[in-house]
C-alpha cells in the first residue's frame, strides 16, 4: 500500500499522543494509529509494487507543489459504513490547500484513485465492534488540536510483511517533496 501525504511534524505529535492515550483509555475496540504514522493523505495509490515506486517519485519531483501552508486540526469525526463507525479521524479546518494538492496529484496520476477526497487525519479504526461504543466519543468531538506549517509532502509505503515486526509503525517514507519557499 502506497500513498502521498502530509505528515504531522514532531512539534505537533505530543498533542496527538496525549489525545490518543486518552482515547485509548476511554474507547475500547479501536486500533489506534502509531504517532509516527500520523498523516493527512493526499492521494491513495494502492498496492504499488516497490519496483514501480521510482516512476511515481520521478513524476512527483517535477510537480509544482506550491508554497508551505498553515494546518490546523479541530474536532473528532467518524466515517461510517452501513450505520457502523469504521474510522475515527480529526478534522482539518482549512481543506483548500489539501484539495489543491490532491487535484495536482490526480492530474499527474490519472485513474489512480476514484474515491471521494476528504482531507482528514485518521486516528484509529474500529476493529472490535462489540467493544466499541460511539457514545464514548462525545467528550472528544470538539477537541482542538495543534497547528503547524506544512512545508513538504511525502510518498509513503507500508513496510514489507517480513519487516513489519521490526518497526512499531506501519509505514516508511519513500521520498520527501519540499514545497517552494
Amino acid at each position: 500500500m502506497a500513498f502521498f501525504a502530509v505528515l504531522v511534524p514532531e512539534v505537533a505529535k505530543p498533542d496527538f499522543v496525549d489525545l490518543l492515550d486518552r482515547m485509548r483509555d476511554a474507547i475500547p475496540g479501536v486500533s489506534w494509529v502509531h504517532p509516527d504514522d500520523l498523516h493527512i493523505t493526499l492521494l491513495f495509490l494502492g498496492g504499488v509494487p516497490s519496483e514501480n515506486l521510482s516512476s511515481f517519485v520521478s513524476s512527483a519531483r517535477s510537480c509544482s507543489w506550491g508554497d508551505p501552508f498553515f494546518v490546523s486540526i479541530e474536532g473528532i469525526r467518524t466515517f461510517s459504513r452501513q450505520g457502523c463507525d469504521r474510522v475515527i479521524w480529526a478534522s482539518v479546518t482549512e481543506e483548500s490547500p489539501f484539495n489543491h494538492l490532491h487535484q495536482l496529484l490526480l492530474d499527474r496520476f490519472p485513474g489512480v484513485s476514484k474515491s471521494r477526497f476528504q482531507a482528514h487525519l485518521t486516528l484509529g479504526r474500529v476493529t472490535e465492534a462489540a467493544l466499541y461504543d460511539s457514545n464514548n466519543l462525545s467528550s472528544f468531538k470538539d477537541w482542538r488540536g495543534p497547528s503547524w506549517c506544512a512545508n513538504s509532502a511525502v510518498l509513503m509505503k507500508r513496510w514489507p510483511a517480513r519487516e513489519q515486526r521490526m518497526h512499531p509503525n506501519l509505514y516508511r517514507i519513500v521520498e520527501t517533496f519540499n514545497f517552494c519557499c
